[in-house]
This record gives C-alpha cells, structure tokens and sequence, in this order.
C-alpha cells in the first residue's frame, strides 16, 4: 500500500546519530508498516506506525507501548494519526519522553509500556503532542486489528 523503505531509512540514520539518545532507560523498538495485513505486530512494538488510507493519501495510525515478557502489554491506539514527513518526529519525541522519563531506577519497569501504565494513555498523548510543532490527525482509521492472519510463505 505505501513504500516505507524511505522513512526507515531516515529513522535509521537518526537514531544511529543522534548522541542525545544514547542512554535510553532501556530497548526502545520503532516499527513503521506500509501495509494494513498485521504485517509489523504492531501490537508489541513501544512505537509503531501502519498506514491507512485516508480520503486520497495515506496517513500512519499510532501504537504505543507494546511488549513482550512478562509484564506484556498489547499498543495501545493513541487515536492519532500523522503524515508520513511526520513520522521522524514522532519517533524523535516518543524517544525523548522515554529517554526524559522513563523508570532508570528498576530493569524490570524500564520499558515504554510500564511509562504509560504509570502516566495513563492520555497524559503519555498529551506529553507527545507538547513536544510536537504540528498537530496529529484525530479519530480512529483502525484498518489494522489482532485478528487471523495468512503466514507469509502461504502466499
């Protein structure tokens, strides 16, 4: 549905070299998906990215805060959207809450999911839409769920 191979790489290239960022409290994984088939597992990223389609373009749903072991948490939906020249600073800022705030005290609460569960979804989105210097879409466009999925080699 969309190329992302250009975000990735540019989100790739930022990361990489971007000294500020060194010293996460812990991993941080980004995903971006151009694709609404389930294709990234969105729903165990701390920060993922689909794209929907939205009136004649594309636009990137928002997931934050998923993960695995034993404190796993499904994303959850932000129900924001942004544009793909949006996605860089998103991620950008996303980071910084976590590098800013994250729990550095206790590995085993280190991740962006215990942050949200501390702050709350709406405190975490209003946090994320300071940092911002534009305005995230609004609303629902969920064209992506956890649900049956073809495995990749049955196609």
């Amino acid at each position: 549905m969309y190329d992302v191979r250009p975000l990735l790489k540019q989100l790739n290239q930022h990361f990489d070299s971007n000294r500020a960022l060194i010293n996460l409290p812990r991993k941080f994984k980004i995903a971006v998906s151009g694709c609404t088939l389930h294709c990234i597992r969105h729903e165990i990223q701390d920060v993922s990215f689909v794209a929907v389609p939205q009136d004649d373009k594309v636009v990137f749903d928002l997931t934050v805060g998923g993960g695995l072991s034993s404190g796993r948490q499904f994303a959850l939906r932000l129900e924001r959207t942004c544009q793909p020249d949006q996605v860089l600073a998103v991620s950008d800022a996303v980071a910084h809450l976590f590098h800013d705030y994250g729990n550095r005290e206790n590995r085993s609460a280190a991740r962006l999911r215990h942050l949200i569960q501390n702050w709350g979804l709406e405190k975490f989105r209003d946090a994320l839409e300071n940092r911002l210097d534009f305005v995230l879409g609004t609303g629902t466009t969920a064209a992506h769920g956890i649900g049956p999925t073809t495995p990749l080699w049955l196609f």
